[in-house]
């Protein structure tokens, strides 16, 4: 959602039959955001919280950061690459040694290498 913060308009008595919101919870208290498009009834709406939020809170995990995703996106397009692709000599079984080999040895970045855990095999980088 595109978003401007705006004056805040507060009404402390809010009836549950007329005023959308009534009796929902923020955290975003004091502050106002204006859409620019309609929101239709029952719409949710979602703030991007930044990646900064991820990297901050070491009890997350490694959550994969847009970054990590295109060093894997790097690290898949070279290996199709080095294949020769699927009319390529290289088996499928040393294929997917290839890319074990690399997700354990020489990936260093622990985010980068979840991404690249979704990829248990060869055919899964073909799909």
């Amino acid at each position: 959602v595109n978003f401007q913060t705006s004056d805040v308009q507060y009404k402390p008595t809010l009836d549950r039959r007329t005023d959308p919101g009534a009796g929902a919870f923020s955290d975003y208290i004091d502050f106002s955001f204006d859409s620019s498009h309609e929101i239709a009834a029952g719409e949710e709406v979602y703030i991007s919280y930044g990646e900064s939020w991820f990297s901050s809170r070491a009890y997350l995990g490694n959550v994969p950061l847009s970054s990590n995703y295109l060093e894997a996106n790097v690290v898949i397009a070279s290996l199709v690459s080095m294949s020769g692709g699927p009319d390529a000599g290289l088996d499928e079984g040393s294929a997917t040694d290839l890319l074990d080999i690399v997700k354990e040895n020489v990936i260093e970045e622990e985010r980068t290498r979840g991404v690249l855990s979704a990829y248990k095999d060869w055919q899964g980088i073909e799909r």
